[in-house]
């Protein structure tokens, strides 16, 4: 429902917060529409956390950032927990932020999310007066915590991030992460890879806020193209009913002069809507290539993931196993130093994702700039419908002036004269319009053509390179199992040597054997 809406680049993010942390309760602080807050819901609804409380506590009467709302704000938000979310752990709030600390126990909830009034002052009591609800390990986002927000609340979130660890996004106005109670879940986001998860979290939302954008600026293409072939039926309704009025009035010379010119007008007109239809198909195809760059994207994020999950278990593995068994010293050297390529090949698919998303990067860069030339043929073709409006006002005068023909015969010939010269210094002008447009248009193919090309470029250079994360990736999954068949093996020979000691626990099931 607010696909833009200023919280709308984190949702994904705190969907997947939310699904990892399984949290008993969430709090938050500003709810307004809801953008954040059914986030959340939908989070707690599809990972089927029956346990789950969510709490929303907003005056929902605006305030002096979000502005001033009626009731139909609360009406709205409670529809759709009907609606939607019957079944979950849902609790609105209708008062202040300090009026709801009463009502929620202290040290009970997991995640708190503050986005209330963004002055200093104002979220300074909101983290202090909430801080003590906060569970151990708890977690607190704070929203519009961006360098060039000019709010408040950025220069608080820049004081206590100093005091208590944490991150932040700088997209869609920002997002804090604080974790003021204990650290634990951020050294586990780090070895879920959170540096990779930095960059793309926000690169994802960029690229769907750009595919809503495309969709947007498609859609209005459409409705511009279905205003052009209307004002194209209206204007040949207008040509039929003006040659039976020439026919009767108008001199035979004026009469082809001003046919030639609307027949004129009337292929410039065909010409910039093929021209817009042409462009819209280009954007479309765009949008389509950026979806599918984004979503392999993701699938090699996963793949990588993965990889490092099997790195660190067997990393672990081996710890385990070097307390008891020193003489397995110079296999796990080795296992090491296997593990250590590991990394270094895991380090390498890194940087080439980073490539890629570089890639991606410029081929954005490209569409905002056949966006820019799209706007600039919709300015042109605004200036078109100006003079034809121009050219209508033009015939409704000779339609004005032909009514009293019968009665004023030598005025209306002195009238068509002046017309004539007045319609041949416009004709001019209209051939030097042309000139310019025409000139107009070849530049914007050579644009569109140079685009075309640069694009095909890039996706070339961006298959090439995800065949060869694939084949790393393959690497990868050998060099892991080869790891776990030398752990293996190894395991086997500590258990014989194991059963030749008397009373010795066994290393895997910590069993004694005689």
């Amino acid at each position: 429902m607010n696909p833009v809406w200023p919280w709308g680049g984190h949702r994904r993010f705190a969907y997947d917060l939310t699904r990892w942390m399984r949290p008993a309760r969430i709090a938050e602080l500003g709810v307004h529409w809801g953008t954040s807050f059914f986030t959340f819901a939908q989070a707690i609804k599809d990972g089927r956390m029956k346990e789950t409380e969510l709490i929303g506590v907003d005056t929902f009467e605006g305030e002096e950032h979000a502005g001033q709302y009626g009731a139909e704000v609360l009406e709205t938000v409670q529809r759709i927990v009907r609606g939607s979310f019957p079944r979950q752990r849902i609790t609105l709030h209708k008062m202040y932020f300090a009026e709801a600390l009463g009502k929620v126990d202290d040290e009970s909830v997991d995640l708190l999310h503050i986005d209330g009034l963004h002055t200093f002052e104002a979220v300074k009591d909101d983290f202090e007066s909430w801080l003590p609800k906060l569970a151990p390990e708890g977690v607190v986002l704070f929203h519009d915590v961006a360098p060039d927000t000019g709010y408040g609340s950025t220069d608080y979130w820049n004081t206590i991030v100093k005091e208590y660890p944490g991150f932040a996004f700088e997209h869609s106005w920002g997002l804090g992460v604080l974790f003021p109670k204990g650290d634990s879940r951020l050294a586990q986001l780090q070895q879920h890879g959170l540096d990779d998860k930095l960059i793309a979290y926000p690169a994802l939302a960029k690229a769907e806020r750009a595919g809503i954008e495309l969709r947007d600026i498609g859609e209005m293409a459409r409705q511009r193209m279905e205003t052009i072939k209307k004002q194209g039926t209206q204007n040949e309704e207008l040509r039929e009913r003006l040659a039976q009025l020439r026919e009767a009035t108008v001199p035979s010379d004026v009469h082809e002069k001003m046919s030639t010119r609307a027949e004129a007008a009337e292929r410039l007109a065909m010409e910039r809507y093929e021209a817009i239809k042409s462009q819209t198909s280009m954007i479309q195809h765009r949008d389509g290539q950026i979806e599918a760059a984004r979503r392999l994207a993701e699938d090699r994020l996963e793949s990588l993931n993965q990889a490092r999950a099997r790195a660190v278990q067997a990393e672990r593995e081996i710890a385990r196993l070097e307390p008891k068994y020193a003489s397995a010293a110079a296999s796990r050297d080795e296992l090491r130093g296997r593990l250590e390529d590991l990394r270094e090949r895991i380090k390498a698919q890194d940087e080439r994702l980073v490539e890629q998303r570089e890639a991606r990067k410029d081929a954005q860069q490209r569409n905002d700039d056949l966006r820019k030339s799209y706007d600039t043929q919709r300015e042109h073709n605004a200036e078109l419908r100006e003079k034809l409006a121009t050219q209508h006002a033009t015939i409704e005068h000779l339609r004005s002036a032909a009514t009293g023909a019968e009665a004023a015969q030598r005025v209306i010939e002195q009238h068509l004269a002046d017309m004539a010269e007045h319609v041949a210094a416009l004709a001019g002008s209209h051939a030097r319009d042309r000139a310019n447009s025409a000139k107009s248009l070849e530049k914007l193919a050579q644009a569109v053509e140079q685009a075309r090309r640069a694009g095909e470029g890039a996706a070339a250079t961006l298959a090439r390179r995800l065949t060869r994360l694939d084949t790393d990736t393959e690497l990868l999954g050998m060099r892991a199992e080869h790891v776990e068949e030398i752990v293996a093996r190894h395991r086997d020979q500590l258990k014989q040597a194991g059963g030749r000691a008397a009373k010795e626990e066994d290393w895997l099931t910590g069993e004694s054997t005689n």
